[in-house]
């Protein structure tokens, strides 16, 4: 026996606007504002190396 299923529109999205710079850290905000693929030229070398321990 099959079922019949109708798809919703989805709701019309909000605009949410974060400030970053007020919610974040130095090095949080650095890493969300990098390019991709970057993150390593804005983090310090003590902190890559923690990241390499993970």
């Amino acid at each position: 026996m099959s079922r019949q299923y109708t798809l919703q529109h989805a709701p019309v999205s909000t605009s949410v606007h974060i400030e970053y710079a007020a919610e974040l850290n130095e090095q949080q905000l650095a890493a969300v504002t990098a390019p991709p693929g970057s993150t390593s030229r804005y983090l310090p070398r003590s902190q890559l190396l923690n990241l390499q321990r993970c």
